[in-house]
């Protein structure tokens, strides 16, 4: 893993804060690739007026060389915290560029308060077309880290972005309409998978090639411990969390609530009605990673998404659907389904 940080010689306003920002890209990803999503960062920076980049200079090249990020791999937020410090800067901005195929990539982010330590902003930008579509998702990225004004909540309940989520209530239950995608922040389309978690671990992996939101590629073996969904491990957005059981139970009560198998804008999956008040959620059949590396599979045709509990026998329980029947199971806590959340 290869780093390169932003911060050259710039003026800094008394009102405005100062911001490190490090790229790090994964197996393949060119240099070239490497400088456009860096200076598609830095220039968001410059265009926010309200963050000054931090001048490149001895203290923060010698904090770069001792944190040693190019031997760490996986960067921990403690790791960022220490490199402001040393460095200098009130805020720290890390992304990281994996590599899917010749045309697609992931660029996960993160920035953190060095002086409180709190990752204040989080999120993943899925890229499918190529060139075009990174310098796309770096703008998108830019505004996302360095504006404070708030998205705009589109008219449309059923397309929220991000965490301008607003969810539908249905059987006394208030659903997000999209999934998690990287921890904190929802997919931007209710067909869009997401990311697929372990059972109470908040790494996400993606839904093309094994890359998860931490920028690793090795699937974790290990069985995730805990009697229940800790909080601390939750990877929904502020305000939701990961479902119960019972929460569960509520869309498969029949009597209340209808389901249907469909295809929404291309994107087989299942709604639920409340047959009450009409409002519907869509959940897209996005399979799941199983076995011990991994392996994605049963897209398109099942859906398994995760609750909070757990069986007596110690398996989490899941809601799976498939064309003609949806249900709830027990299963390994191993294997990578996606998450559905409900309001706190």
């Amino acid at each position: 893993m290869t780093f390169l940080s932003c911060g050259n010689v710039y003026g800094q306003a008394n009102n405005k804060k100062t911001v490190a920002v490090i790229t790090a890209e994964g197996e393949s990803v060119s240099k070239d690739i490497r400088i456009g999503v860096t200076n598609g960062l830095q220039e968001g920076v410059f265009n926010s007026g309200e963050y000054t980049l931090l001048a490149r200079g001895t203290a923060f090249e010698k904090a770069l060389s001792e944190m040693k990020f190019e031997q760490s791999g996986a960067v921990s937020d403690d790791q960022l915290t220490a490199f402001g410090h040393a460095a200098g800067a009130e805020f720290v901005c890390y992304a990281t560029i994996s590599k899917y195929s010749e045309i697609s990539y992931l660029i996960s982010y993160k920035m953190i308060n060095v002086a409180s330590g709190e990752i204040v902003k989080v999120g993943s930008e899925p890229v499918r077309n190529g060139v075009d579509g990174l310098l796309t998702a770096t703008e998108n990225i830019a505004k996302k880290l360095f504006s404070s004004r708030p998205a705009p909540i589109p008219n449309n309940s059923t397309a929220p972005v991000n965490s301008s989520e607003r969810g539908v209530v249905i059987n006394g239950v208030r659903w997000a309409t999209c999934n998690v995608a990287a921890p904190g922040v929802f997919a931007a389309k209710p067909e869009d998978a997401g990311m697929f978690y372990q059972w109470n671990r908040r790494i996400g992996w993606s839904d093309v090639g094994l890359v998860n939101s931490n920028g690793g590629s090795t699937w974790n073996s290990s069985t995730p411990t805990g009697s229940t969904w800790e909080k601390a491990n939750d990877p929904s957005p502020a305000g939701w969390r990961v479902p119960t059981l019972d929460e569960i139970k509520t869309l498969l009560a029949t009597d209340k609530v209808s389901n249907e198998w469909t295809t929404q804008n291309g994107v087989s999956g299942e709604k639920f009605t409340d047959k009450a008040t009409g409002n519907s959620i869509f959940l897209p059949a996005a399979g799941g990673r199983f076995t011990s590396v991994g392996t994605l599979g049963s897209v398109g045709t099942y859906g398994y998404y995760w609750s909070s509990a757990l069986s007596d026998s110690g398996y989490p329980y899941r809601l799976y659907f498939y064309s003609d029947t949806a249900g709830w199971k027990y299963c390994n806590r191993i294997l990578g389904f996606t998450v559905r959340s409900v309001a706190e």
